[in-house]
């Protein structure tokens, strides 16, 4: 049963580093459109 427990946690330790990886690219994109857009309307 430790083996099934170190699994789980595991799984939830990859979901949230999966949600962490996804935001960040998200944010990243957001701030390179901000970036570009506010050096492009100067």
């Amino acid at each position: 049963s430790s083996i099934q427990a170190i699994n789980i946690v595991a799984l939830e330790v990859t979901k949230v580093e999966i949600v962490i990886t996804v935001v960040g690219v998200i944010t990243g994109e957001f701030h390179c459109f901000w970036y570009y857009l506010s050096h492009s309307l100067k």
